[in-house]
């Protein structure tokens, strides 16, 4: 792996890391709201933990994942798809089973990394952008 590879894929793990950060830390509102509405705040936080699996796991795999295998990368990726979505689906019906939260923050919750990402690259074009005359923080 050339120079250029490695810093590639620091730069990947970083982005795979912010999002997770990103993830987490919406749970921190959804913790003070468990006692006012116990089902929507475990519907959130259930629902968004298994997205940060779910992204984190597909990450991981694709990371590890070298272009120059060919046809055994659309294994890879087949089985990868497949444990990824049957994970989700046993999470959710034991989640939806036994503690019974909000369906639709559950289902909401299960978006948290897409909402992650949409909301980094929100930041990234303000502060990277043609939009960084606007943004008047310094986070370096």
């Amino acid at each position: 792996m050339d120079e250029i590879e490695k810093n590639a894929l620091v730069d990947n793990k970083k982005y795979v890391f912010t999002i997770l950060k990103i993830i987490f830390l919406t749970n921190i509102p959804a913790l003070f709201f468990l006692i006012v509405n116990f089902e929507s705040s475990i519907g959130w936080m259930t629902g968004s933990l298994a997205s940060a699996v779910n992204f984190w796991f597909m990450a991981r795999k694709t990371l590890a994942i070298l272009p120059e295998e060919g046809k055994a990368n659309a294994f890879k990726t087949a089985k990868l798809f497949v444990i990824r979505y049957m994970f989700l689906i046993v999470w959710s019906l034991l989640i939806l089973y036994f503690l019974k939260p909000e369906l639709m923050a559950y289902c909401l919750g299960l978006l948290a990394a897409q909402i992650a990402i949409f909301l980094y690259q929100i930041y990234l074009s303000i502060r990277y952008g043609k939009y960084k005359k606007y943004f008047r923080g310094d986070d370096e």
